[in-house]
């Protein structure tokens, strides 16, 4: 089958999947106990902004290009983020930007991500988010001179990772200090694809962290989710503790 018709269908297949879904959640079609939406879900919206509650700190140079962080990758590059992964970070000054974007699944822990990761922190997630959205709006942040202390992303989920996709988000983030993948948890059949791919970038890429939701998805179970991919309040809980603990491992916060 051509790649090109497979970039199309593949996002189709999932709305019809997920469609199914709430019909039959939603209609009652198969009991699940008490179960619905409105009660089982973290969140029911279709899209969640929030803006940081500080002023844009100024540019520091140092803070957007760390030791060991040029250009060029290589043996040299993997070393110095080796050695700088086992450094303690010292407490900040100031609270970081951290911008996080998603899709529905991030909506859910919307609350949960904003109590852990201070005033600087931002979102923007919506349903069904696409791939070229994503690179859209991390572009349009370089653009306007921006150098957030992290971005975190979560795509994937409502279709595969291409090798282009990979690399146009790559290029659009060399203004940021730390990059964060989080790994796809979704009943779709690309769900590997992803993961690999931000698995891949993890390793390869010398300031991005890949932040493993699909094993935490997996050990946590059932309970995590209402429908098998959304977030209960119980998965939002986790799933905001892990994003912020892989966070502060690499960003300095004040204590």
């Amino acid at each position: 089958m051509p790649e090109h018709w497979l970039r199309f269908a593949r996002p189709a297949l999932l709305v019809a999947v997920l469609g199914v879904i709430l019909i039959v959640g939603w209609s009652g079609i198969v009991s699940a106990g008490n179960s619905s939406p409105e009660s089982a879900a973290a969140s029911t919206a279709t899209v969640a902004k929030v803006h940081a509650k500080l002023p844009p700190p100024e540019h520091d140079p140092a803070a957007a290009k760390e030791p060991g962080k040029g250009a060029k990758g290589g043996e040299g590059a993997d070393e110095a983020k080796g050695q700088k992964a086992k450094q303690q970070l010292r407490p900040a000054k100031h609270w970081p930007r951290v911008v996080m974007l998603g899709d529905s699944v991030m909506i859910g822990a919307e609350k949960n991500l904003a109590a852990r990761l201070g005033p600087g922190f931002s979102m923007d997630a919506k349903v069904g988010r696409q791939a070229d959205e994503f690179i859209a709006i991390v572009e349009k942040i370089k653009h306007g001179g921006h150098h957030p202390a992290a971005v975190v992303i979560q795509w994937g989920n409502n279709g595969p990772l291409y090798s282009e996709d990979m690399a146009a988000l790559r290029k659009a983030t060399t203004n940021v200090g730390q990059l964060f993948l989080i790994s796809d948890h979704a009943p779709v059949s690309w769900q590997d694809e992803s993961n690999e791919a931000i698995a891949e970038a993890s390793k390869l890429w010398h300031h991005t962290t890949e932040i493993p939701w699909a094993k935490a998805a997996e050990e946590g179970g059932e309970s995590l989710f209402w429908d098998g991919i959304h977030l209960t309040p119980k998965g939002a809980g986790i799933y905001a503790r892990l994003v912020s603990k892989v966070v502060h491992e690499k960003v300095p916060f004040p204590r």
